[in-house]
């Protein structure tokens, strides 16, 4: 099917998860849309980006990077205190010799985990989904395998307490 005939299947009640997203319509809202569609749980943060939330994903942002025509992925984890800046380096080249697709880096006292789709002539729904699944899904992977117990890495949504004490949350 060509493209013009799949930018027509984007009407709602043509909805389906292979519905094309014209390259002209990707944008903050329009993947939002798309997101609620397939029942992801996120919120679109004043139509700039979207926060991903869904339930047993690492969460993440999505950006439209307009100028190289790329949909970005980005979240973070941050390192615990007593974490050197050796561990951290190691962490993240561990991350990028490893695993395909994603790229860390360590930025000041985080963890900073990013990832690009090209969306050069459109995008498929699909694609999107898809996406968003295999970047939350192979940075659990990837943190299970290289940091399992979380010495270097803070778990989400938990902070350290500020004496160096306590290791154990």
């Amino acid at each position: 099917m060509s493209a013009p005939a799949l930018a027509n299947k984007t009407k709602p009640e043509n909805f389906a998860m292979s519905d094309f997203i014209p390259e002209s319509d990707v944008t903050p809202v329009t993947l939002s849309l798309h997101l609620e569609r397939a029942v992801v749980q996120h919120r679109l943060e004043d139509d700039e980006a979207i926060y991903v939330t869904e339930d047993d994903w690492i969460p993440f942002w999505i950006r439209i990077l307009k100028k190289p025509g790329f949909v970005g992925f980005v979240t973070y984890f941050n390192f615990r205190k007593s974490s050197t800046s050796l561990q951290r380096l190691e962490l993240a080249n561990e991350f990028n010799r490893e695993t395909y697709m994603s790229s860390a880096f360590v930025k000041d006292d985080i963890l900073k985990i990013t990832h690009v789709i090209s969306y050069r002539d459109g995008l498929l729904t699909e694609t999107l989904i898809r996406a968003c699944r295999q970047f939350s899904g192979g940075i659990s992977l990837a943190i299970d395998e290289f940091d399992p117990e979380y010495k270097i890495l803070m778990r989400l949504m938990k902070t350290e307490p500020e004496s160096e004490s306590s290791e154990n949350e």
